[in-house]
């Protein structure tokens, strides 16, 4: 069964590359970080910038794969951020709790920054998803 294709929906290819950019999203700001020597302040910056505006647009093509694409994206952001943390750590099992607690904190952030437009993208699914069961009501 295919759904009727509208010029506001993502094709299925769009829909998988916005997938393969959530996951890429948080390599790519690592390579970035590297490449421009960004660190502490600065870097903290640029995080708050990718997850304000560079989520949100690659959400937005995620099709009906936005909520998964949100997530893959804060996820990747969260451990690159600490992967990159652990390898540069001599004993890295020493301190996997504080890790996960570090893993938790930016994935937090990455999603309470960049949820303004998945969370209206989310309300207006549903909202339309009820007026259509309104209307099947009223005909029944």
């Amino acid at each position: 069964m295919c759904a009727k294709l509208t010029k506001s929906q993502p094709t299925e290819l769009v829909q998988w590359l916005s997938i393969a950019a959530g996951i890429a999203i948080g390599p790519l700001f690592l390579l970035l970080g590297y490449r421009t020597n960004l660190m502490y302040g600065a870097a903290a910056y640029v995080y708050l910038l990718v997850c304000i505006a560079a989520i949100p647009p690659i959400v937005a093509l995620g099709g009906r794969f936005r909520f998964l694409v949100w997530q893959l994206a804060a996820v990747s952001l969260a451990l690159s951020i600490v992967v990159d943390d652990l390898r540069a750590e001599a004993n890295p099992l020493a301190h996997l709790k504080e890790f996960a607690g570090v893993a938790f904190g930016f994935w937090l952030t990455a999603t309470v920054l960049s949820s303004p437009l998945p969370i209206s993208l989310l309300y207006e699914r549903w909202r339309r998803n009820k007026e259509h069961q309104e209307q099947g009501r009223a005909r029944g």
